[in-house]
């Protein structure tokens, strides 16, 4: 659920948490780190990753894969 507060900023609200929203390059900056750790995790290159997202199989197979080995 998103609420406005009184300052104009946004506030994320999950489970009872506020949580202010960061500026739109630095929420950017956070998910492509998280991409790229995600990427490298499953031992992917950024390249690898483009081309397997134009056959979406092979991507949701990879990406299965991966989290079956994250989850042991």
């Amino acid at each position: 659920m998103w609420a406005q507060n009184t300052s104009l900023d946004y506030t994320v609200v999950t489970d009872g948490i506020h949580k202010e929203a960061g500026t739109a390059k630095e929420n950017l900056d956070v998910y492509c780190q998280t991409v790229r750790q995600d990427l490298k995790d499953m031992g992917t290159t950024w390249d690898e990753a483009e081309e397997l997202v134009t056959n979406r199989a092979e991507w949701h197979q990879r990406v299965a894969q991966w989290i079956h080995l994250e989850v042991g």
